[in-house]
């Protein structure tokens, strides 16, 4: 089974941002699996496909628990939220900044994502 990741995202007045990497990750009990990443287009937009293979090596687990980063490499981010909630900020291993969303309650929720990143 293949599952595709579509959104947006843009800044709190509806500008698009382009240029931001995106991962997707799947939550596993003791830790976290990269599965796609992709950076978003001049209006803003970004996909990610991703199959079962890539969360579910040896078929033990339903449904993937996904969840968003945000790299926000200018550091010019205030907050970032969809329609779930806020997401947290950190700092990767790297001295970046990244946002990390919450896992995606609804997995049918993949296709339509609505990022908003406050500057």
């Amino acid at each position: 089974m293949e599952y595709i990741i579509k959104g947006i995202i843009h800044d709190s007045e509806n500008h698009p941002l382009s240029n931001i990497t995106i991962n997707a990750f799947d939550k596993d009990p003791l830790s976290s699996n990269l599965l796609v990443t992709s950076t978003s287009d001049t209006a803003g937009k970004f996909e990610m496909t991703f199959s079962e293979e890539q969360y579910n090596l040896f078929r033990v687990e339903g449904k993937p628990e996904v969840y968003l980063v945000i790299y926000d490499e200018e550091g010019k981010f205030l907050s970032v939220k969809d329609k779930q909630r806020y997401y947290e900020r950190g700092i990767d291993f790297h001295g970046n900044t990244v946002w990390t969303g919450n896992v995606i309650e609804n997995i049918s929720d993949l296709d339509k994502y609505n990022i908003t990143a406050v500057t």
